[in-house]
């Protein structure tokens, strides 16, 4: 398991790459189930205006994007694929730039058909204000799905779950209650971020205050159900070149718990509890786990190749 970093680098800038793999956003206002927000639209690019009054039969999708933002491109082909596949069962999706009109015409001219979905561009910032903002979403492209009854029942990247969401809204299986349940396990993962960059703050600067050690504590008490922020929190204090105060203790208590939260079946996760054991001294019991990350890593010639190296290592330092 590596981590790059990029230079000049700060506490958030180490958190980048846990948020990206997460897939998280800083939860706000904005709750699951609340009431759809009307459409302000300053001027439809293609297709036909909307509102959401005047249909109880729909369901829509809102997809917040941009003509300059390389993954909104990404995303353009698998949106058209997905109004066509639903189209029978009533869905509509709407892309929202805040761009120039003239500038987003252009654009979804030159895509024709590859863009073959509603557009529209609202430029006074009313729908970022109360939708991307209000959930905390930190970037482009995302998504809202709005029910027939005008409730957001998710959101998030339009290429991850989308379609599933979809589907089973059209089917009549979508589970209301588990939506609420799982928008409120990100807003706990979205807490934990936010003391990971408080930890992370004071240890850049070579700082371990009473106030970053509390910080370590809830990540460590927030986190126990989840293995993949807990493996990242260990493995970013162990090897993180930026990091000036390792507490070890703490990247062992992490990798622990993680090792714990996956089962004991997660092989990155037990070359994490293998480096904690190994900076921590406790050389025997690091090379009995890197045995076992070796043994999980059964299948993945490069993964086993590379836990070998390190095993070798770690056996090194026994004689």
């Amino acid at each position: 398991m590596k981590l790059k970093a990029a230079r000049p680098i700060n506490a958030a800038a180490v958190l980048t790459g846990v948020i990206a793999m997460m897939q998280c956003h800083w939860a706000n206002g904005g709750e699951i189930g609340m009431e759809a927000p009307p459409l302000m639209i300053s001027e439809w690019i293609k297709g036909e205006s909307v509102q959401f009054s005047e249909k109880k039969d729909t369901i829509y999708v809102i997809e917040f994007w941009a003509t300059w933002c390389g993954p909104c491109r990404d995303s353009i082909p698998h949106l058209t694929g997905l109004q066509k596949k639903f189209t029978a069962d009533n869905v509509t999706i709407i892309g929202i730039s805040d761009e120039k009109p003239d500038r987003v015409r252009s654009f979804v001219e030159k895509m024709g058909d590859r863009m073959d979905y509603t557009v529209a561009v609202s430029s006074d910032g009313f729908m970022h204000e109360k939708y991307m903002k209000e959930f905390g979403a930190m970037g482009i492209p995302h998504a809202f799905v709005v029910n027939r009854d005008h409730r957001i029942v998710w959101e998030g990247h339009p290429l991850s779950q989308l379609e599933e969401v979809l589907t089973k809204m059209v089917e009549g299986k979508f589970d209301m209650d588990q939506a609420v349940r799982l928008a409120k396990s990100r807003e706990r993962q979205a807490e934990t971020l936010r003391l990971m960059e408080q930890y992370f703050e004071a240890v850049v600067r070579g700082d371990e205050t009473p106030e970053a050690a509390g910080a370590a504590r809830k990540v460590l008490d927030s986190a126990q159900d989840n293995p993949s922020l807990l493996n990242q929190f260990s493995w970013i204090i162990l090897t993180h070149p930026q990091i000036k105060h390792r507490n070890l203790k703490v990247a062992l208590e992490a990798a622990e718990a993680a090792h714990k939260a996956s089962f004991e079946s997660n092989a990155n996760v037990a070359d994490t509890l293998a480096r904690a054991y190994f900076d921590n001294g406790m050389i025997q019991q690091a090379v009995a786990m890197q045995k076992k990350a070796i043994e999980l890593a059964e299948g993945n010639e490069e993964k086993v190749s590379a836990f070998t190296g390190i095993l070798e290592k770690y056996e090194k330092a026994l004689k």
